[in-house]
């Protein structure tokens, strides 16, 4: 093991010296709403089937009672329950999206391990949050450091890839490890991260695999890594460094050191992290944000569309499927704007048996072109902006057109915490009911306190066991 400093090592003092009193108000304000957010996708996730198959499988296998699954009928040992969590998190495609220079959905690989290592510690809220906000400060800056160039990422890319780091980050602080500890931890980590799979197995997959970007795996391995550094157990502490560093290890083409050195008065990189207004592929949601706007008055009658032209950047314009399953409908361009212009509520209205198989849909599906425009692509790829234009060419001869060149949800465009809030009560109440998701909202929007973390984490076993693959009309 080097005796050097490493990139690692410098990551490992950032976490020891990471103190929640030093963020800013807004900043802390902006990791609650995540943390809301994040619970209410992980409960929603529960209504789909997959849920149901992945939460019977590792339950069934038991181990020590230390942290709370929706849905399981007792605790699990913290290693399951963030996988479990985390793979909920992203069931819906509802979860937190960063797009810097990287791109993926870091809530989903922070906070449910920070969660199931807190409750297993009975750790106070103000020792999570600083736990979550510390994995989210990580994981993003490895990931803008590794992140391939536009050219590469179209051959090879991934998310749960860099997103490992922010478990083990997270469980590293919440288990008190010094910097060398840490360090190890993210050696570990790296082992156990996923491969770069979204190009072969992930969006452009002809039918989607029930894993999605493996975030559950991520989450399990960043919890393993820094359950082990903690014991003294040793990580690669240069994985980061030289030509052959993790960089390389992913897949990348590209690696940016300075981007891990950042300092917090200049960029707190969780203040970046944005909420998604709609459950699916956040490539769709420039189109979607036309749709809206063009029936703010209400749905569409189908008889009426004679055809929907969809023009937008590349990596949404190949989203142009016909979904078979409710994990396909996320990422089929044509499927969301059918059922946005029929007026259903992003969510279980929109991922539900019954509504992919509702006639209407298919039929609206089926006048939905969709193509790729040369500008918008170019700036996709310079800037990581998404733009869309929608045209709805009606049967009596007129045409309503819609632009947006900053969907919401976006940095630039940001949905408002009121909008957050009730997406939370959207999921949430009709899983646990008025007065438990409002004292659950309440708590969270509270913390940082010196109360234990199981206070945010227990409610969740509130979830009844029929809630898997519940009727959207339930």
């Amino acid at each position: 093991m080097p005796d050097a400093d490493t990139l690692a090592l410098e990551l490992g003092r950032f976490v020891d010296e990471f103190d929640l009193d030093d963020v800013p108000a807004e900043v802390v304000t902006h990791a609650r709403h995540l943390l809301l957010d994040s619970l209410a996708v992980t409960l929603g996730g529960t209504r789909l089937d997959q849920a149901r198959l992945v939460t019977e499988f590792w339950s069934a296998r038991g181990g020590a009672a230390e942290a709370t699954v929706p849905g399981a009928e007792s605790k699990l040992p913290a290693t399951t329950a963030a996988y479990l969590n985390g793979y909920l998190a992203n069931l819906l495609d509802y979860d937190d999206t960063y797009s810097g220079r990287a791109i993926g959905h870091p809530g989903a690989t922070v906070v449910p391990p920070a969660l199931a290592v807190a409750e297993a510690h009975d750790a106070d809220a103000r020792e999570f949050l600083e736990a979550v906000l510390v994995g989210y400060e990580v994981s993003i800056r490895i990931g803008d450091a590794i992140m391939p160039t536009p050219e590469r990422s179209r051959e090879v890319v991934g998310t749960g890839t860099w997103q490992v780091f922010g478990g083990a980050a997270a469980t590293a602080k919440l288990l008190d490890c010094a910097p060398e500890a840490v360090a190890d931890a993210l050696g570990l980590a790296a082992m156990n991260a996923p491969v770069p799979l979204v190009r072969k197995v992930g969006i452009e997959a002809e039918r989607f695999q029930w894993l999605k970007n493996n975030y559950g795996w991520a989450c399990l391995g960043g919890v393993l890594a820094g359950e082990l550094a903690a014991t003294g157990f040793r990580g690669s502490r240069d994985v980061f460094d030289g030509p052959r560093g993790f960089w390389r290890m992913a897949a990348s083409d590209s690696f940016d050191e300075s981007v891990l050195r950042r300092p917090l008065d200049e960029w707190y990189a969780v203040a970046d992290v944005s909420f998604k207004p709609y459950s699916s592929c956040r490539w769709t949601h420039a189109a979607l944000d036309c749709v809206r706007e063009l029936t703010a008055e209400g749905g569409v009658d189908p008889a009426a569309v004679e055809r929907v032209d969809v023009e937008t950047f590349h990596e949404g314009a190949a989203l142009d499927s016909v979904p078979e399953t409710v994990l396909d409908a996320q990422f089929s361009m044509p499927f969301v704007v059918a059922v946005s212009l029929l007026g259903y509520r992003p969510g279980f209205e929109w991922l539900s048996p019954e509504r992919l198989s509702d006639p209407r849909v298919r039929a609206l599906m089926e006048r939905v072109r969709v193509t790729a425009d040369e500008a918008m692509s170019e700036r996709y790829d310079s800037t990581g902006r998404m733009a869309a234009s929608v045209t709805l060419h009606l049967t009596d001869g007129t045409e309503r057109s819609a632009r947006t060149d900053d969907p919401r949800g976006d940095p630039e465009t940001p949905l408002p915490y009121e909008a957050v809030r009730e997406k939370y009560r959207d999921l949430v109440v009709p899983l646990l009911g008025e007065t438990a998701a409002a004292d659950l909202e309440s708590a969270v929007l509270a913390v940082p306190n010196d109360g234990s973390v199981r206070s945010l984490a227990e409610p969740l076993a509130g979830v009844p066991i029929d809630a898997f693959g519940a009727s959207a009309d339930d």
